[in-house]
């Protein structure tokens, strides 16, 4: 569960839940934060549940942020497009002092996942009972991760590319139907009282407006890569659940921008790539002979989807201008050869940026072994944390 603050999301200081992506993988698990520019305050790791955290004797508790079409960004094609059984899923892991020459071999596998969300869970639930509270723990659930794997479109899909474009309109079509079920109470779950303070105060900690600086030590607040700061409370029951799996207050954190920091040096490598540059001039000479001057594969997306929130395109004609400029899109990235491109030069990349800190990826792998050995204990244990 993330707590932040949605000014039109369900009211100030509200707990609303997001679902990530999962290419993230565990380091989704490991540091479950949104980061909007200001002070977010990291919450428990983020899985939709069929029914919310709960006070004892309260109904289920579920928030329903709107919904606005998706436009994934389409400014790097050089970001892996691939399905699972692919380098860019989770491989298990190497044994230690094996030297690690991809960043598959460091993203959890679904087994890894599942132990960490398990031990989670159990140390909060724990950690909750204790301070005379329910916890309804939450099964790992990864359904809508696969689901979306498999309905994605992919770049080079041109079949897809004729008849759905880039999924605009669909996703827009899909977004209305869900609200007209909710309105007319066809199979949504109907959001019931909201948690009380000494609920939420045991589960997160106390209260931070947002931009306030974290007033005590019983904080600890870190400045992220890209901007923005993230803060929690050390006695909430949330972070005592986790560093019984992780290990101390930083360590999450530390795992989670060391992957980020590793997949930000593949992506730079890309985009010097002097294959994947001809690959792109390749694909932009395409489009130009089909009428189109965007820089990068499926920038048209962005483009579109703006011009239909500002109100210039209504459905219909989103949905004609996304199969005109996806059909070429995608007829393009698979003349131009993209694919096999950027898996060759991927390969280059990653094992570029891991021989230049092997050190810092032997050390990454061995904390996430440690940190899953640690939920093993735990689950086998039958208890997460304590709450004193």
């Amino acid at each position: 569960m993330i707590d932040a603050r949605f000014p039109d999301r369900g009211g100030a200081g509200s707990i609303v839940q997001a679902k990530p992506r999962r290419r993230s993988g565990w380091f989704v698990t490991a540091l479950s934060a949104v980061i909007l520019g200001g002070v977010v305050i990291l919450g428990a790791p983020p899985r939709p549940p069929r029914s919310g955290t709960r006070e004892r004797g309260a109904s289920s508790h579920a928030a329903s942020p709107r919904k606005r079409i998706r436009a994934e960004s389409p400014a790097t094609p050089m970001r892996s497009s691939t399905p699972d059984k692919t380098s860019d899923a989770a491989q298990p892991a190497t044994r230690r002092g094996e030297r690690i020459t991809r960043l598959s071999e460091l993203r959890g596998t679904r087994e890894e996942l599942e132990k960490l969300w398990d031990a989670e869970q159990a140390g909060i639930a724990a950690c909750m009972a204790e301070r005379g509270f329910d916890y309804g723990q939450l099964p790992y659930d990864d359904s809508a991760d696969l689901e979306y794997e498999r309905t994605r479109l992919k770049p080079w899909d041109v079949d897809a590319a004729r008849t759905l474009g880039y999924g605009l309109a669909r996703d827009t079509e899909t977004a209305r139907r869900q609200l007209d079920d909710r309105v007319h109470g066809a199979g949504y779950l109907t959001p019931g009282p909201p948690v009380s303070d000494a609920y939420r105060e045991a589960l997160m900690g106390p209260r931070l407006p947002l931009g306030e600086v974290a007033p005590s030590s019983d904080w600890e607040s870190v400045d992220v890569p890209g901007g923005g700061q993230v803060s929690w409370y050390r006695d909430s029951c949330f972070t005592r659940a986790r560093d019984r799996v992780y290990g101390d207050d930083y360590a999450a954190l530390v795992l989670g921008v060391t992957m980020s920091n590793l997949e930000s040096a593949v992506e730079a490598e890309l985009a010097h790539d002097p294959a994947v540059r001809a690959g792109l001039d390749g694909w932009r000479g395409c489009m130009a002979r089909s009428g189109y001057a965007y820089a990068q594969p499926r920038a048209a997306m962005s483009v579109l989807a703006d011009a239909f929130h500002a109100g210039k395109l209504g459905v219909d004609d989103l949905r004609k201008a996304e199969i005109d400029a996806a059909t070429a899109d995608s007829t393009c990235y698979q003349a131009a050869g993209i694919r096999a491109v950027l898996a060759a030069a991927r390969e280059r990349a990653e094992q570029l940026v891991l021989a230049q800190a092997q050190d810092k990826a032997q050390g990454l792998r061995h904390a996430i072994d440690d940190a899953v050995a640690r939920a093993e204990t735990l689950i086998d244990r039958g208890s997460g944390t304590s709450a004193r």
